[in-house]
């Protein structure tokens, strides 16, 4: 059990579990509306920019309402734990900032700043999963501790080994994955 507060912990984690579910739902009805989506072939945010105004609405929704979510999701979890554990939902919340930035300023926008935000975006979640770890194992929640691992190491392969329209869908998968899991676990240990 984590010496988060319990109450507390268990509200914010339903606001991870909901931005993952909103995320995922969004995304897959912007798919359907596009219709041309192809996975290797676009990246997630050419969804944003859609000849469909619905696939942009939902795709650039996803981002933005998600984001906002996970953006309650961290800073909660940041007042409901008093350890260290803390400063990893903290980024977690200010990562999800730039995850509605990406639904606010499509790729298309002149100057865009979209681009900078995807991969700071990135950038965070990769260093928060990398930190929960290495809290994980401090803490002996060796399940905790692999589960992100295999994530972990599966976006860093496919980051060095794949091109972008491939390794970014998988990744953004993974990072709903982990939240999710993470969610549940802690939620359910409450």
């Amino acid at each position: 059990m984590s010496s988060c507060a319990p109450v507390r912990v268990v509200n914010a984690t339903l606001y991870g579990i909901g931005g993952a579910v909103l995320f995922l739902f969004l995304f897959i009805l912007a798919l359907i509306c596009d219709g041309s989506w192809t996975f290797g072939v676009n990246d997630l945010s050419d969804l944003g920019v859609s000849p469909n105004p619905w696939a942009c609405f939902f795709f650039n929704s996803a981002c933005v309402f998600s984001g906002g979510l996970l953006f309650i999701f961290g800073i909660k979890m940041y007042f409901a734990c008093p350890n260290i554990e803390r400063y990893a939902y903290l980024v977690s919340g200010l990562s999800a900032l730039f995850l509605m930035g990406i639904g606010l300023m499509t790729e298309d926008m002149v100057p865009s700043v979209h681009l900078e935000f995807a991969y700071i975006f990135f950038a965070m979640v990769g260093c928060v999963v990398a930190g929960t770890i290495l809290l994980d194992l401090k803490k002996k929640k060796l399940l905790r501790a692999v589960t992100s691992s295999v994530i972990l190491l599966m976006s860093l392969i496919l980051y060095l080994t794949q091109p972008f329209e491939v390794y970014e869908p998988i990744i953004v998968m993974g990072m709903l994955v982990w939240i999710i899991t993470r969610s549940v676990y802690v939620f359910t240990c409450h």
